[in-house]
Parts: C-alpha cells; sequence; structure tokens
C-alpha cells in the first residue's frame, strides 16, 4: 500500500484498539480537557487518541527523538487516522508542551526517507477540521457545546430588561406561527417530518429530512402542494422560573410577529375564546398562497373558485374583514408566493403574475388602509410594490380627508374587480420574463422565504 498523509482505517473493518496505561494517552485526555474550557475550538473536534503499538510507552523517556505510533478518532469522522508522537529531549516533568507531532510530508528525493514537520501537540489540535462549519463561522451548536465545557452560570437577571427582553425573542423565535388547540391560541408545535406526509404525496423524495407542512388543499388540482419550514419553539425557557415565564411571555406575545401561513389557521385563532391577555396581534404576517388571498380577499370568480371554499362562497362577511377587527394592528406584512411551477403540477394560469398581485392588492385595498404598516414582501415586483408603498402611506397618513393625493380610485376599482368575478380572463403577460414558466423539477424552498432565485423583480 502507498504511504498517504493519514492512515486512515474503517472502524467497520478494524476495532479501536484498546489503550493501555499510557501516561502520554493520560495527559493528551486530561489536557484536551483542561484546553475545552479556554478554546472553542478545541470543545468542539471530539478528538480521542488510543495507542497504536504494543511497544514501552514514550514515557518516561527513554531515547530521545523516539516516534511512536498512535491512532486519533474525531467524533464526526468514525475514521481512525494514524498519528506520529515524540516528546522533546529535556528535564522535567512531562507536559503537553513538550508533545510534539510530527505530520508526514512524502519520501526526500535523496534517498526516499520520510519526511516529517514537527508540530506543537496544541497547534495540530486548534488546525483538525469542525463539524458543520460554514464560511468559517461558528454556528450556535459549537457555541454551545463551548459553554457547557467552561462550567460558567449566566445571571440573565444581572442584564438590563431591554436586554433580557430580546434573549427571550431570540430563544422562542422572532416570528411565531400560532395554532389553535382545543380552543386555546398556542405559539405552536410544529409540524411532521416529511415521510409521514409523503404517504399522501408519492411524487415528493421520500429523503427530505425537515419539519413541514403540506398546505391541506392537496385535493384541488388547480393549487400546487407546497413545503413549509415550521419548527416547534424552544419552550425550555419557561421552565426556568416564574420570573422569566413572565417576562418570556409577555416579551414573545407583544413584541413578534405572528405570522400565519393559511386562512384557516388564521380564522381558527381569531375565533377562540381562551386567547392571550396580552396585545397579541400588534404585528401579524400574511404567508398564503396565490389562490387563498384571492379567497381571502373575497376576489373569487365563479368558473373557478376553489372547491375548498366553495362552502363559504355565500357567507355575507369576506374573510379579509378580521383584520378590521383588531383594534391593536397596527403592522401588517404580506408576503406574495411565487409564479412558477413545476411541470406536474401545472394547473390552470392565472397569467400575469405582476398584474395578479396589483389586482389582490387592489381588493385588499379596504381592509389594510387604515393599517399604519404595510409591509409587502415576496414575489413582487418592483414596480407594483412602489405604487401601493405609496398608495398604502399616503391613505393612512391623510385618513378622514375626502379627497386623497394618491390617485388610486377605489370605488373605479371595485367595479372592475365585480366583474371579473364573473367573467375571468387570464392577464396577458408583458413581463421580461415570463410568468407561466414551469420547472421539470421540484425545488422546494422554505414557505418562509417566498423570493425564490429565479423569480425577476423587474
Amino acid at each position: 500500500m502507498a504511504a498517504t498523509n493519514t492512515f486512515k482505517l474503517a472502524l467497520m473493518a478494524k476495532p479501536v484498539p484498546p489503550s493501555p496505561d499510557d501516561p502520554v494517552i493520560c495527559l493528551i485526555a486530561r489536557s484536551i480537557q483542561h484546553l475545552k474550557s479556554v478554546d472553542i475550538t478545541i470543545a468542539n473536534v471530539g478528538v480521542r487518541v488510543y495507542s497504536a503499538t504494543t511497544s514501552e510507552p514514550l514515557w518516561p523517556q527513554q531515547e530521545a527523538d523516539k516516534m511512536t505510533e498512535y491512532f486519533y478518532i474525531q467524533d464526526h469522522e468514525n475514521i481512525l487516522e494514524k498519528l506520529f508522537v515524540s516528546i522533546t529531549a529535556g528535564h522535567g516533568p512531562l507536559t503537553i508542551d513538550r508533545v510534539i507531532i510530527h505530520k508526514w510530508l512524502g519520501f526526500s528525493d535523496s534517498n526516499a526517507c520520510h519526511e516529517y514537520v514537527p508540530i506543537p501537540f496544541k497547534t495540530w489540535l486548534t488546525n483538525l477540521p469542525l463539524p458543520n462549519m460554514k464560511d468559517g463561522k461558528f454556528s450556535y451548536d459549537h457555541i454551545w457545546t463551548w459553554w457547557k465545557c467552561t462550567g460558567k452560570v449566566f445571571d440573565i437577571f444581572a442584564l438590563p430588561a431591554e436586554i433580557r427582553e430580546l434573549i427571550y425573542r431570540h430563544c422562542l423565535g422572532q416570528k411565531l406561527n400560532l395554532q389553535s388547540v382545543q380552543g386555546r391560541v398556542v405559539l405552536g408545535r410544529g409540524f411532521p417530518s416529511f415521510p409521514d406526509i409523503n404517504l399522501k404525496f408519492p411524487n415528493f423524495p421520500a429523503n427530505y429530512s425537515a419539519r413541514e407542512l403540506i398546505r391541506e388543499s392537496y385535493d384541488d388540482p388547480r393549487v400546487q402542494p407546497r413545503m413549509v419550514f415550521v419548527d416547534k419553539p424552544d419552550l425550555n425557557l419557561l421552565r426556568l422560573n416564574k420570573q422569566v415565564r413572565a417576562e418570556a411571555l409577555h416579551a414573545v406575545w407583544t413584541h413578534t410577529r405572528k405570522s400565519f401561513l393559511d386562512p384557516s389557521v388564521l380564522e381558527d385563532v381569531l375565533s377562540c375564546g381562551n386567547t392571550p391577555s396580552f396585545s397579541w396581534l400588534r404585528r401579524i404576517e400574511l404567508n398564503f398562497g396565490t389562490f387563498e388571498y384571492i379567497e381571502f380577499f373575497g376576489l373569487f370568480w365563479r368558473p373557478y373558485r376553489p372547491s375548498r371554499w366553495g362552502r363559504r362562497w355565500d357567507r355575507p362577511q369576506v374573510a379579509a374583514s378580521c383584520l378590521q377587527s383588531m383594534p391593536t394592528l397596527e403592522d401588517l406584512q404580506i408576503c406574495f408566493d411565487g409564479p412558477y411551477v413545476v411541470q406536474a403540477y401545472r394547473v390552470i394560469s392565472l397569467g400575469c403574475h405582476k398584474k395578479v398581485v396589483d389586482w389582490i392588492l387592489a381588493g385588499a385595498f379596504p381592509f389594510i388602509k387604515d393599517i399604519k404598516t404595510v409591509k409587502l414582501t415576496g414575489c413582487i415586483k418592483n414596480s407594483v410594490k412602489m405604487r401601493w408603498d405609496r398608495i398604502l402611506k399616503i391613505e393612512y397618513q391623510e385618513r378622514g380627508a375626502k379627497e386623497k393625493s394618491h390617485d388610486f380610485d377605489y370605488e373605479r376599482a371595485k367595479k372592475i374587480l365585480h366583474f371579473m368575478q364573473f367573467y375571468y380572463i387570464p392577464f396577458d403577460c408583458e413581463c421580461r420574463t415570463p410568468c407561466d414558466k414551469v420547472f421539470d423539477h421540484m425545488t422546494f424552498l422554505p414557505r418562509g422565504d417566498r423570493t425564490l432565485p429565479e423569480f425577476d423583480f423587474e
């Protein structure tokens, strides 16, 4: 076998050899345990060292510059790698600074002998690869692993109340997907793993590992199934003590954005009799699909009205009127879905996505015009966003005035909207990138990130 820089043995092929009572191995283990508390890199490398030979240990030192083979293994690698170790000559006790790692460079050109470069043990240890490193930055798991090794205690009540509130919001989530459970509004329970949903959707990849929610309207042939990443809030923070629980609940209910992925979820939450005692509906995000916005704002048309919403066709009140019944609502974010679909799920086309979004916002105008801040995000053309940002801003600033300076005539727009409920014609697309673009493969993206990489904002 040709010599290699790191001689690797698969654990399945050869078990980890037993370690004798080797002073060098004991020193390395104690040093790693001590250095974990002062160095975040060492705390995450997960190195264990074993003897590779049955020869005498390096210590007590019997001859200078003697090298002995060891094996080391990293927890995330599951492979053994050969390590050449020596002890520097000198008097005094054995310390980690005297342990030298010899990195193999290859063969010399003159006599074909092995060439090594000596590296101090600490330097070698800090240069080992870390798992889950992205762009050279430590992840949350890296920081948490190191913090547990320090043995320190974090006194959260020594911080100002404002800083504690930021910590609470960061731990429980800056954006919450509320749910209704047994007549109570809860922070969210997450959603089932993909293999459970895959039974209903055999065309979806079975090896996808994430928490997501497939829209309930899978029985509607016009609606493309979509996936949602919704993590369950970590509620362990609420179990610390009564003061932390009270402060955290106030922070998360009052100062976080509440996101709704389906109109039915919003309706169920608002109809709950047992709601939080805080001003919990100050900031809301609507994260619906295009067809869901059409129904929510009362823009459905008879030939193509969604079958799942047919039971609501004759109800006297539009679903979006619930936005007008929230006296504490001061920040509304509307996130739009993309126009592109996969070939396997191609259904009837609404036409130009730019005009569809403009049409939806025209229908939404009477329900959102009195809200202080309205943010339009997701797949929305820049020109449409700039136009409606201006209209909604002026409408709120000049509320109460008989004539507004934004030049948007809702009465005229309402007649057009009423006409389209009975005579639907797809919007002609004049965009630089056609809005009826389709793909041959499924590209899954988080539901919270509507900005598809293929979407043309111009």
